[in-house]
């Protein structure tokens, strides 16, 4: 669980220096890469699927990007859905594929999760959803 768990880095050239290695201008960007550098190889996170009527929700314990709402939505078998991020627990970005590829973005700086767990993730709604119809 890495809610309201924060890095400090007591040195800040040592910190600005990270920053600089990822073209980030924030020591506290960097200590966020630094604190995904020491993250175990799997983590395992909760999401939640919930109807109501012709209502479909869907909660994730992180920030999406916007594609992944929309293919949550487009998929989902409910009339309308709704995406909560942030909820139960807050595991940062999840950024899409495209993102991985592009250059210097701070979501991919500051992701806690590998290129392509955002499809899967949104992939796994979609079929939660279908379950609850």
């Amino acid at each position: 669980n890495l809610l309201g768990r924060i890095v400090i880095v007591q040195d800040l050239d040592s910190a600005i220096a990270m920053a600089k290695q990822y073209n980030i201008n924030s020591p506290y960007h960097a200590g966020s890469i630094y604190l995904r550098s020491t993250l175990p190889q799997t983590q395992e996170m909760t999401i939640d699927c919930v109807s109501v009527g012709a209502l479909g929700f869907a909660c994730a314990p992180y920030e999406m990007f916007c594609e992944s709402g929309v293919f949550i939505k487009e998929n989902s078998p409910f009339e309308f859905t709704f995406i909560n991020e942030l909820a139960n627990e807050a595991h940062g970005y999840f950024a899409v594929k495209e993102a991985y590829e592009a250059e210097d973005i701070y979501e991919v700086n500051t992701a806690s999760f590998a290129s392509g767990v955002a499809e899967a993730t949104a992939d796994q709604f979609v079929s939660m959803l279908k379950g609850l119809q």
